[in-house]
């Protein structure tokens, strides 16, 4: 019969006994008007600032709800291929001016609200004659709309709705009720850009932890700091529904991968539209007629796989190559996690 004896220990190991995780994330602020700030936290185990940071990334483009120009009507015009008597630029332009402007109802008490405006004369209309209404506030007042001369005299009603994410205009024009009213592309983020990197992080004698650093853009209606918060608390309240299950699960229950699908593996920028983009109307015809639709497509695209496509010009890839940098883009992108939609 075998006799147990209690030796020493062969092995003498520290136990880490807590899950590391940051205390007190620090921010900085990179631009006069605090639109842009750099985010950091540490320590995070091995791995986590990278599941952290794509989940925060996600969450910011697409996540957060905002408000944004939906529709404008002209009274002396029908559609947008006509030109206003008086105005310097072509009413396209406009349209996209409108839908650059960042604006925000305060007290979010209001899901759609309509401005009226009466042009009449030499002016430079701009986002901050939107504030003249004291219920909105303004991220970016000095963005010029148009310029109208001294033969100017018409008056246009703009359309405001609060919302999540990019509504193509064509959803919006399915919904138009009054006639001559032009719908456009809404783009409700209030965030701008994301960019996040992680870094390796020595403590004590512990090589293994990493740092994350995200550096955040928003439109001037919503502080970096405040898109973080509600960002944040967005995924919070994902992960609570996990964490307040009663269910017992057996744990030789199998989980079907398959019905999970890839989508959560996909940076959500990718999947916009490419009509998304302030590009002018040549470049939109050019990826009508290529059936070019998501970013994706075209920022895994070289210069040469532009050039093979119809109707390419160096204008085109100049104008492509402009509002990529926009999103902090480029084409040719390598290591880009983007698996196009099949239909």
């Amino acid at each position: 019969m075998a006799e147990v004896i209690q030796t020493k220990n062969m092995v003498e190991l520290k136990l880490v006994s807590d899950f590391k995780r940051p205390k007190f994330p620090q921010h900085k602020v990179l631009s006069e008007e605090k639109n842009i700030m750099e985010f950091s936290a540490a320590p995070y185990e091995r791995g986590f600032a990278q599941t952290v940071g794509n989940s925060l990334r996600r969450t910011l483009l697409s996540g957060l709800h905002s408000y944004a120009i939906i529709a404008v009507r002209f009274d002396k015009i029908s559609n947008e291929y006509e030109n206003i008597v008086g105005v310097y630029e072509d009413t396209t332009e406009i349209c996209v001016n409108l839908r650059k402007t960042a604006l925000y109802i305060k007290g979010e008490s209001l899901s759609s609200k309509v401005l009226h405006f009466d042009i009449k004369g030499e002016t430079v209309f701009t986002a901050a004659e939107f504030a003249r209404d004291n219920t909105i506030s303004v991220g970016n007042p000095e963005h010029v709309i148009f310029h109208a001369n001294s033969e100017s005299d018409f008056g246009f009603d703009v359309q405001i709705n609060f919302g999540r994410g990019y509504v193509p205009s064509e959803v919006i024009e399915k919904n138009i009720e009054v006639r001559n009213t032009i719908a456009l592309n809404a783009d409700y983020s209030p965030v701008l850009n994301v960019a996040f990197e992680v870094e390796p992080m020595t403590m004590g004698n512990r090589n293994d932890f990493e740092k994350l650093k995200i550096l955040i853009q928003t439109n001037g209606v919503l502080s970096p700091v405040e898109a973080m918060r509600k960002a944040a608390q967005i995924l919070k309240e994902c992960f609570l529904t996990f964490s307040d299950m009663e269910i017992e699960i057996p744990l030789t229950t199998a989980i079907d991968t398959k019905s999970l699908g890839v989508k959560s593996q996909r940076d959500t920028i990718y999947h916009y539209s490419v009509y998304s983009l302030s590009c002018l109307i040549p470049t939109h015809y050019f990826f009508k007629i290529n059936n070019i639709m998501e970013i994706g497509e075209i920022v895994t695209m070289s210069e040469d796989d532009l050039r093979a496509k119809k109707k390419f010009s160096d204008l085109i890839l100049e104008d492509i190559k402009n509002n990529l940098k926009e999103k902090w883009l480029t084409l040719n992108m390598k290591g880009v996690n983007y698996i196009q939609d099949q239909v």
